[in-house]
């Protein structure tokens, strides 16, 4: 998992540092390559941050809304995988009964 990845898909196409944060403060087709490339190297999960380009400090923090959330969700294909009987989307797979 990828975690307090910090996304404003508003903001202007800038490279990433090779030192820097993997951040997704980019616009949508350079958001969805870089899900793509980090989708490569075995990562599963992103733990988002929403935050505003244009702000700084404690005011970085951005309201989003059930678009920029739908806009999120579109940069990824859908998981077209069918849950196992018992089991709901996205839940973890059970771990095997001592014996």
């Amino acid at each position: 998992m990828t975690t307090t990845c910090r996304v404003d898909l508003r903001a202007p196409n800038a490279a990433l540092a090779e030192d820097g944060p993997f951040t997704l403060i980019c616009g949508p087709e350079e958001a969805a390559e870089r899900l793509h490339r980090v989708a490569e190297l075995g990562f599963d999960d992103v733990c988002l941050r929403f935050v505003d380009h244009r702000e700084t400090g404690a005011n970085r923090r951005a309201q989003f809304s059930a678009e920029d959330l739908e806009q999120i969700r579109s940069l990824l294909p859908k998981d077209a995988r069918v849950p196992a009987p018992g089991r709901r989307a996205g839940a973890p797979e059970a771990a095997p009964a001592a014996s």
